[in-house]
């Protein structure tokens, strides 16, 4: 193609399957046209019909082409290929089973555009977990003066991103290739971070989505061998020594990659790995941290990871279980949940004491002003009182509320504040309960625009110590909704017993039995009809000043006429006009064009009176 294109989209693809259908829908479904982008498939010698699937795919889009390449066994050297041959203004990766957005290509673009971005961070979204980027998609930036950019700014590490097809080219910046390039991602993006003169950080616009599949993560092969893992990590530490020259970025990504790639192996997590794997690892581990990682690295680390990277550096295999053992397991256990609507929002305050893996409140010894871990004697006895004084920590704690789309998985941050509480126990213990305060206004909680219909699970994130968790927001109460000027909304408890708000009456409805008074219904006769209205109060819904919300109501499966919703302060009346003879009907309510579920029908007597069918 001579034409150059706004974005090339450079997919590798080795023995795909259906995962690749994913890929194409995704890339259908694009808000850019067609002639502004490519997409390019290198297959990796798949020998299994692949290329040939892909062909027939680009014999009905002209936007596509496809490379076949002998296999070289890791996705480097296909996007490697890929930005040789790309015309795009910019380059991006997928992997060939996941998918973008549909308005990723034109958003990401146009961030970059705007300022002439070397690099595009979007945001990405997984299938599994709340947390992907959270500290990363918090607003949409955009940073021109070098001494304004940190190394978090192109994190995650991951290729699903943006990048100026000149500026690779120009600083020579490409995938390490090998049949087990390890971290690949992270010498490229690490490059990009060195050489890089402006940025865009598009958070407010869903760009890629990951779909993540057990075993699906080339990274597991990491764990089959302690020498190449070890030796790997070495390679991407001389790396960050040789390419990084400013020294506060080479110690926050040696810092990042070190709490990710060595504690967190020898923290809880180990439980879950080879114990073979850990034990053999040990000597490699020590070896690594004598030539790479100073004990005074401890200092930049969280409460609860200084305890970890202490008995590393010391060794202590047996210690470290026994910590990883305690650790496990640790969560957030929410106990005490309030909901209401007030002007159009949803007011949540959720209260969580931090428990253990048995489900007992974590204790921790309170000695005058200060605050430490209790441990057990063992553990207590091979840490310094430094590590084990958490007072500090434990005043730092944090919750923040988020909300995650059930459709799409799509996560937004919900504004929210937060305090730590310390709970006596008894005998000098104290336990630490984080009460979060947050606020969700359907129509302004995404960057200042209206959360889209559908149903949303609440969740809450907990920090402690760096102790991370982040899950749904427990709730057993029922319902209770609200009825804008254009939609309704509905809090309500899901069968998990967890908080969930259903925007736009897409699957739970505002109008269900539970939800209505009946008691003083009454339609007024006329000439054989009753003609007037039906008036029934719903419960637990706060109302706005005007409700023009479309509503109809639907008689016996066929008439529908319009109702209303009459709102006043925090109640609203559904008001509907009737036509109905002497006799049972059926009915239910139409809102948004979603029907609610059947209503108890409807007996209108021979003088007018309204009664509901006993069930």
């Amino acid at each position: 193609m001579s034409l150059q294109r706004k974005v090339s989209v450079i997919i590798p693809t080795f023995r795909s399957g259906d995962g690749l259908a994913k890929v194409i829908e995704s890339l259908d479904a694009q808000t850019l046209p067609t002639a502004e982008f490519e997409v390019i498939f290198v297959d990796d010698g798949s020998g299994d019909g692949t290329a040939d699937r892909l062909r027939e795919y680009a014999a009905t889009r002209p936007h596509f082409s496809v490379m076949e390449i002998e296999n070289s066994g890791w996705g480097s050297r296909p996007r490697n290929i890929g930005i040789g041959a790309a015309v795009g203004e910019y380059v991006t990766f997928m992997d060939h089973d996941d998918s973008l957005y549909p308005d990723a290509l034109r958003a990401a673009y146009e961030a970059g555009a705007r300022i002439g971005a070397d690099f595009v961070n979007p945001k990405e979204v997984t299938n599994r977990g709340w947390s992907w980027g959270w500290d990363v998609w918090i607003a949409d930036r955009e940073i021109t003066f070098r001494e304004d950019m940190i190394p978090r700014d192109v994190t995650p590490l991951i290729p699903h991103k943006l990048y100026r097809r000149e500026f690779l080219n120009e600083h020579g910046i490409r995938f390490p290739e090998g049949p087990r390039a390890f971290w690949e991602d992270f010498y490229v993006n690490t490059e990009v971070f060195v050489h890089a003169k402006s940025i865009a950080i598009l958070s407010s616009v869903p760009f890629y989505k990951w779909h993540r599949e057990t075993g699906s993560n080339s990274s597991d092969k990491l764990y089959e061998s302690p020498a190449e893992y070890w030796s790997k990590l070495s390679e991407v530490a001389r790396f960050m020594e040789e390419r990084v020259p400013e020294p506060e970025a080479r110690r926050w990504l040696m810092i990042n990659h070190y709490r990710w790639w060595v504690l967190d192996l020898f923290g809880p997590r180990m439980l879950k790995r080879d114990p073979e794997f850990i034990a053999a690892s040990l000597p490699f581990m020590l070896e690594f941290l004598q030539r790479w990682v100073p004990a005074e690295v401890e200092n930049d680390l969280e409460q609860a990871w200084k305890a970890v990277s202490y008995l590393a550096h010391a060794g202590d295999l047996p210690r470290l279980i026994e910590l990883a053992q305690r650790d496990q397991g640790v969560r957030a256990l929410g106990r005490d949940t309030e909901v209401d609507w007030v002007d159009g929002a949803l007011c949540i305050t959720y209260g969580a004491t931090w428990i253990d893996g048995n489900g007992d409140p974590i204790l921790f010894r309170r000695v005058g002003d200060r605050i430490y871990r209790v441990l057990g004697a063992d553990l207590e006895s091979a840490l310094p009182e430094a590590i084990l004084d958490v007072t500090d920590a434990i005043a730092a704690g944090t919750g923040r509320l988020s909300l995650r789309s059930r459709a799409d998985r799509i996560g937004w941050r919900v504004p929210s504040t937060s305090t730590v509480h310390l709970d006596d126990e008894g005998d000098g213990l104290v336990s630490v309960r984080i009460v979060v305060t947050g606020t969700i206004d359907p129509e302004s909680v995404v960057f200042g625009k209206p959360l889209g219909d559908g149903v949303w699970d609440i969740g809450v994130r907990f920090e402690l110590m760096g102790l991370l968790v982040h899950n749904a927001v427990k709730y057993t109460r029922r319902g209770v909704g609200s009825v804008s000027s254009t939609r309704s909304a509905l809090a309500y408890s899901t069968s998990n017993d967890a908080l969930a708000l259903d925007v736009g009456n897409t699957l739970k409805s505002l109008i269900t039995g539970p939800r209505l008074a009946y008691k003083d219904a009454q339609a007024p006769r006329a000439s054989g009809l009753f003609r007037r209205e039906l008036s029934i109060p719903m419960k637990n819904v706060e109302g706005a000043s005007s409700a023009d919300l479309p509503v109809e109501v639907e008689f016996d499966g066929s008439i529908r006429v319009p109702g209303r919703l009459v709102a006043s302060g925090r109640s609203v009346r559904l008001v509907v006009p009737m036509r109905l003879r002497a006799g049972v009907h059926t009915w239910r309510v139409v809102m948004n064009g979603v029907a609610s579920p059947a209503l108890r029908d409807l007996k209108v007597d021979s003088v007018g009176r309204v009664r509901f069918v006993e069930a």
